[in-house]
């Protein structure tokens, strides 16, 4: 495994990261929210992709960037889940009422 290659998915997690905060599209309920977090397991996997390769290849730099970015895809998650199981203040639902 080339090292530029181990690079690549660690930067594809990192854009991922970035760019799903501004997602366009309404995720409070519905399709809106079930496609948001399609994107946010492709988030998981191409981070946990990237610590896999990383690791299996030893680039200390490139693991803790993508461990960073896997913290970060748990933040996403976490953002849209706990309002939504009662463990917020505010409450949230899954789908249209």
């Amino acid at each position: 495994m080339k090292p530029v290659l181990v690079w690549a998915v660690v930067c594809l997690g990192v854009a991922l990261g970035i760019a799903l905060p501004q997602w366009p599209y309404g995720r409070e309920y519905g399709w809106g929210l079930v496609f948001y977090l399609v994107a946010v397991a492709l988030l998981v996997v191409s981070t946990v992709w990237g610590l896999l390769l990383s690791w299996h290849i030893r680039m200390g730099f490139a693991h803790i960037v993508s461990l960073a970015a896997f913290l970060w895809s748990l933040a996403l998650i976490a953002e849209v889940i706990l309002p939504r199981v009662g463990y917020a203040k505010v409450a949230a639902a899954w789908w249209y009422q």
